[in-house]
């Protein structure tokens, strides 16, 4: 994702600030923006062009949140087709927090317009830190505007475990004070924005797992709604809360005998997949399938995650099997250490099977 900040971005930031009026330092932004840039993941462009923007722009507020608006108003669309091209106005929305916390009436304003061209999810979030009842004021108004994404903003922006965003620990701690908003959203007429509320319930399932379940069960009544209504419990279905799975029509397993399992790769290196297969049978019922991979820490502590595998169902004197191949790669985000780790195999919220296999690190070899 981080190529959606390339040279090219950099260029369609600069097409918008070229008209909006004079004041811009327009190569020095090029210049600063494009210094390193290669070098830098994708949170890392984003600061660093925000600084670059913040060096090219006026000093004063009153005289920069001007031409702000007045490029994004005219920021270029990008290539058809490209999936990345809104990641160009991220750092133009970024500037608002950083630039605009001591007037925060006039930034939140500039999040309301400039957010339909990315997102202002993240850029939202100090000001719900910082003025929670301004920021709370402006998102109920939000809440009616007859643009989707600004009403997507009022939900995504204030999640309280967003992921890449601040943590909001007032609303993790509390989250009753976006509740009647949420419910205002739930079932929008757009698609982005339910989802968006289901997102929010699955943060707050976190935190506060019976209050989800509820949410849900009052909110999500109808067939078509079954998918908003996993999404928004899908970490309580991975920690096999029994509430949750039976809203979702899943109860606890009846009588499910594990005839095979394989596990193809008892030794495998990083960046190989582990291989795995088994089969089940028993009575008719529906099933939800999960695995847990349990890696070693850094301390030797276990760091166990579980995955979503399959859900569906099972006929009374039927088998099925199933089959899998996890990759197990290197990524910024997470450390693998070599050594004995475990897959487990969830059936219904259970731990059903557990075997062992040997991670081998190829440099640490």
């Amino acid at each position: 994702m981080k190529d959606g900040l390339n040279p090219a971005a950099i260029d369609r930031i600069l097409h918008s600030f070229s008209t909006s009026g004079s004041g811009f330092d327009a190569a020095g932004f090029r210049k600063r923006a494009l210094a390193g840039l290669d070098q830098l993941e994708l949170k890392q462009r984003v600061e660093h062009i925000t600084n670059a923007l913040a060096h090219s722009l006026p000093t004063a507020w009153a005289d920069a949140l001007p031409l702000v608006l007045r490029a994004g108003s005219q920021f270029p669309p990008g290539q058809p087709g490209d999936s990345l091209a809104g990641f160009a106005a991220w750092p133009v929305i970024h500037w608002v927090p950083r630039a605009g916390l001591a007037h925060p009436g006039d930034a939140l304003d500039a999040l309301r317009q400039l957010t339909v061209l990315f997102t202002a999810e993240f850029a939202l979030r100090p000001f719900l830190c910082q003025f929670p009842e301004l920021t709370l004021e402006r998102l109920r108004i939000w809440a009616g505007d007859p643009d989707w994404r600004v009403r997507r903003l009022v939900s995504e922006g204030s999640r309280p475990r967003l992921p890449w965003g601040e943590r909001l620990r007032e609303l993790q701690r509390d989250p009753s004070p976006m509740l009647p908003l949420l419910e205002r959203l739930h079932d929008d007429p757009e698609d982005n924005v339910r989802r968006s509320v289901a997102n929010h319930l699955n943060d707050i399932s976190k935190d506060h797992p019976g209050l989800a379940v509820e949410l849900c069960r009052q909110w999500y009544t109808q067939s078509g709604e079954t998918s908003l209504k996993r999404h928004a419990l899908r970490s309580l279905i991975k920690a096999g809360d029994r509430s949750a799975l039976a809203l979702v029509g899943v109860g606890a397993a009846l009588d499910v005998r594990l005839v095979a399992f394989s596990l193809d790769t008892p030794r495998i290196r990083l960046g190989e997949a582990l291989e795995f297969s088994f089969t089940l049978e028993g009575q008719d019922q529906e099933l939800e399938l999960d695995y847990a991979l349990v890696f070693p820490g850094a301390r030797g502590q276990e760091r166990r995650k579980v995955f979503k595998l399959s859900r569906g169902h099972l006929s009374e004197g039927r088998s099925r099997s199933w089959q899998r191949s996890h990759p197990l790669k290197s990524i910024t985000t997470r450390r693998y250490y070599p050594g004995p780790c475990s897959l487990e195999l969830i059936l219904n919220g259970s731990v059903v099977h557990r075997v062992g296999f040997q991670l081998e690190i190829p440099e640490l070899a």
